[in-house]
């Protein structure tokens, strides 16, 4: 199930950030940590939605996310990860169709994202669902990637929001 990101989930999110997305990032950024209130702060600039599952005993549990921010007719996915036990089951995908059709709705016509370069298997699963290179940004070893969401987008791709800026996550 999708659903939005409560703050109980945070813990989670945290726990997939450090094992699903850091050891990317550390190619880059050697050393790079992250702690719950800079997650937070992070989490709370736009809307994340959640792969909502339960565990053995009937505990809620975080199986994957992915964060968005949204910047004038543009949407930003700036965190997606899923648990390594889920991937490869459509929910990488199901939250990808999720933000992508909520930003339509609310007059998004373009999504951008940053992938590391590091990690192939991010760069293919976006190629697949139409992202195209923009550039590569050396300084953070991602390359941004952009997706018209409806055919009256007439921006250029990449807009001016970074969602590196305002945090130590990377």
């Amino acid at each position: 199930m999708i659903r939005k990101r409560v703050p109980e989930d945070d813990r989670e999110i945290l726990k997939l950030v450090r094992k699903e997305l850091l050891p990317f990032v550390h190619h880059t950024f050697p050393g790079v940590t992250t702690n719950l209130k800079e997650l937070r702060t992070r989490l709370n600039r736009g809307t994340v939605y959640i792969v909502g599952m339960t565990n053995s005993v009937g505990k809620a549990k975080v199986g994957g996310f992915l964060a968005t921010v949204k910047n004038d007719s543009a949407i930003w996915l700036d965190m997606l990860a899923v648990s390594k036990e889920l991937q490869g089951k459509g929910w990488g995908s199901a939250l990808m169709e999720k933000a992508e059709a909520d930003a339509r709705a609310s007059g998004c016509s373009i999504a951008n994202l940053f992938v590391d370069a590091v990690n192939p298997k991010a760069r293919t699963f976006y190629a697949k669902r139409g992202y195209v290179p923009v550039r590569y940004v050396e300084e953070v070893g991602c390359f941004h990637l952009s997706k018209y969401l409806s055919k009256s987008g007439d921006r250029l791709l990449g807009q001016s929001y970074n969602p590196f800026q305002k945090s130590t996550i990377i």
